[in-house]
């Protein structure tokens, strides 16, 4: 019985890490088309590039880094929250409800 509740649970984390692959995978990909993106918008300086869009277009060029910036200031909050978080869970001992019940029985 043991056993197969052990395979079951390595077919969970399997399933599990192939998900992750596709995510990180699909991730990559989104990196990459970005640099290939901001590569080419920088190799042409910002006056020549704002000469050839209208003023919406202008707009946009400049939100982009405002944008950017809040979403990697509030990214960095988030991560360093459950950074902060994780490091200070700690499990509870398997016999810690035992040790708990076993304080009440008493009193």
């Amino acid at each position: 019985m043991r056993s197969l509740s052990l395979s079951l649970s390595l077919s969970q984390i399997n399933k599990s890490l192939k998900k992750n692959h596709v995510y990180l995978s699909t991730f990559e990909n989104s990196i990459g088309a970005v640099d290939k993106m901001l590569t080419t918008t920088m190799s042409v300086s910002r006056n020549e590039l704002l000469q050839k869009l209208d003023l919406l277009e202008q707009a946009k060029v400049d939100l982009v880094p405002a944008y950017t910036l809040n979403s990697m200031f509030w990214l960095d909050k988030d991560a360093a929250s459950r950074f902060v978080k994780n490091a200070l869970w700690e499990s509870k001992p398997k016999n810690a409800s035992k040790v708990a019940n076993k304080g009440k029985a008493n009193v």
